[in-house]
């Protein structure tokens, strides 16, 4: 598997776990009746979309 391949499948999982938190949010949101989602998940997506912008910086590189 080469560098460039290896990055690509990175982001989709990276991807993939942003799209499982938030499913995970609304889903903790709607059991809980809170209006807001909670700030645990939040934080989660915070990290995940810092870490998808450096995946993402990553692939770029390795498709030059």
């Amino acid at each position: 598997m080469t560098e460039s391949e290896k990055a690509s499948e990175r982001l989709r999982l990276v991807n993939e776990a942003i799209t499982f938190v938030r499913n995970c949010a609304t889903q903790d949101r709607k059991l809980t009746s809170d209006n807001k989602m909670s700030g645990r998940y939040t934080r989660a997506l915070q990290e995940l979309e810092s870490l998808r912008a450096n995946t993402e910086s990553i692939v770029k590189r390795t498709n030059i």
